[in-house]
């Protein structure tokens, strides 16, 4: 429970590493269970701050639990080749290069605090559905979807930014975008780190 900080290359390829077990002390995991193929699910806990290249090549990682403290992820998924589902809360603001690049998402749901996505964040995914939550578009940049994405994938924004998001920078190359009334007036929260 003293444990704080996890640092760089902690756990570098330990492909025998199947479960961790992680106390509400650690604040920090950065570089951390680099090329663990062994981990199947990570359950975080709450008080983790940010998510720096922390499970980068962990190819059999499937799911995971990211609380509500999280404020940046920055290459913490790159390369989970198996990561199908993920849930973003609120607590986080800013998505950076390579975030979740080359995982298996098929669809992904920003939520109103994110500001910026960086270059790489979803490059190598095959999206099919990715909605944002946020009424001002949030920065996008060059890669940040694969230029797939923007012909495939099906963009969901609050109805009132639809406009909004036809003309913004990056986010005006989606074919296919779709205003919703829901997403204007939805809120996520955690109880009991149950999300909802």
């Amino acid at each position: 429970k003293s444990v704080e900080s996890l640092g760089w290359n902690a756990f570098y390829y330990c492909s025998g590493l199947t479960n961790v077990t992680l106390s509400r002390g650690t604040a920090y995991l950065n570089g951390t269970f680099v090329g663990c193929s062994g981990l199947t699910h990570v359950s975080i806990p709450i008080g983790v701050i940010s998510l720096n290249d922390t499970f980068k090549d962990c190819t059999a990682l499937t799911s995971v639990d990211i609380p509500a403290s999280v404020a940046s992820i920055s290459g913490a998924f790159d390369g989970c080749t198996s990561l199908s589902s993920v849930y973003i809360p609120n607590s986080v603001t800013q998505i950076s290069g390579n975030a979740f690049c080359n995982t298996a998402l098929t669809a992904v749901e920003l939520p109103s605090t994110v500001t910026s996505v960086g270059s790489g964040a979803f490059d190598g995914c095959e999206l099919t559905s990715i909605t944002t939550r946020r009424l001002t578009p949030p920065s996008i940049y060059n890669g940040t979807f694969s230029s797939e994405a923007y012909v495939t994938a099906v963009l969901h924004v609050p109805a009132v930014s639809l406009n909004q998001y036809k003309n913004a920078n990056w986010w005006k190359l989606f074919e296919q975008v779709q205003g919703e009334e829901a997403l204007n007036t939805t809120y996520d929260f955690e109880v009991n780190n149950l999300y909802y």
